[in-house]
């Protein structure tokens, strides 16, 4: 309970941040233009990238299979691969601190929960976290700096 508490008063005493970066001290405002780049070709398929942690991989959702799953991209350049392959929707993906899951919502059983793949392990790192219907539907997660919790 007492973590619980400590996140919402967390967030409640956090400063407002800016988009614009209007808000933020000097020294964390971008000091040179912020460059766009396209880095899929699937742009009406592709979407919620996120860099890994050492910035050599981006891992997004697309359906360009058919569905909504998870794949992963060099950003050096290179062919996406499939991480996940399910009939349910996947969402969400979010690097674990060290790089070596990801964490995403999915809705297999027809509920979402939140489950973790090793993106170069294959299916069988498939690992379901949570088990409450609906724990996360329309949630967001994040990892502890550690890796060893989720909330």
């Amino acid at each position: 309970m007492k973590k619980s508490v400590f996140l919402i008063a967390a967030l409640l005493l956090a400063p407002p941040f800016s988009a614009r970066g209007q808000d933020l001290p000097p020294s964390t405002r971008p000091s040179a233009p912020i460059e766009i780049v396209r880095y899929t070709n699937h742009a009406e398929s592709d979407g919620e990238p996120v860099w890994s942690p050492d910035g050599k991989w981006m891992a997004f959702v697309s359906s360009r299979s058919g569905n909504s799953d998870l794949w992963i991209k060099p950003v050096a350049g290179g062919d996406a691969r499939q991480v996940t392959s399910d009939p349910a929707y996947d969402r969400s993906p979010e690097w674990s601190p060290d790089g070596k899951l990801i964490g995403f919502m999915s809705e297999r059983g027809d509920q979402w929960n939140l489950w973790t793949i090793d993106p170069f392990g294959g299916p069988k790192t498939l690992r379901q976290l949570s088990t409450e219907a609906d724990s996360v539907k329309g949630g967001q997660f994040d990892w502890s700096p550690a890796g060893r919790e989720i909330v």
